[in-house]
């Protein structure tokens, strides 16, 4: 639970044995911030966890791209990308063309699994930086993606394995 940070992260670290350091670096703060009723700030800590473990799977997935032409291309393309948002846009689009490669317990709902909980993350991160926005942070809305952090990590990083000893 959210209300622990040790206990959340030995379990997160149970789930997901292999942890970028950045992602458990944000997290951890994004944990602290929670504890400490601080909302937005915790909002914002995961969703530098969330960006950071994405950012992986684009590399990751780039770096499988068998054909160095197309691998190129994409890469060029994720480079160019202005925010974290076209990024993850043109690795889904790549990313759709390939999923009939991977195994069926690495891509079944993965459309809702990893864009579903990107989406409300990233959100959530918006709002809660830019005052304009005018949405609050509640406790509530933290603590649920706090809770989905774990099994959407899981899968980035099933994924990450996956595509680091295969090519597309």
């Amino acid at each position: 639970m959210p209300h622990d940070p040790d206990g959340f992260l030995r379990d997160f670290h149970r789930e997901v044995p292999r942890v970028d350091t950045t992602v458990v670096e944000y997290l951890t703060e994004s944990l602290q911030c929670y504890v400490h009723g601080l909302h937005r700030s915790a909002a914002v800590m995961l969703g530098g966890a969330s960006e950071q473990a994405i950012l992986l799977l684009i590399e990751n997935y780039g770096n499988a791209i068998g054909n160095p032409n197309s691998r190129q291309t994409f890469e060029a393309n994720v480079q160019k990308a202005s925010s974290i948002f076209r990024k993850y846009d043109i690795f889904e689009k790549h990313f759709s063309a390939h999923k009939g490669l991977m195994p069926q317990s690495l891509t079944e709902n993965v459309d809702t699994l990893l864009r579903g909980i990107f989406d409300l993350i990233r959100n959530s991160r918006n709002d809660a930086g830019h005052p304009a926005s005018g949405t609050p942070t509640s406790r509530d809305i933290v603590y649920s993606h706090l809770r989905l952090f774990t099994p959407y990590y899981k899968r980035i990083s099933e994924l990450i394995a996956w595509l680091t000893i295969n090519k597309l």
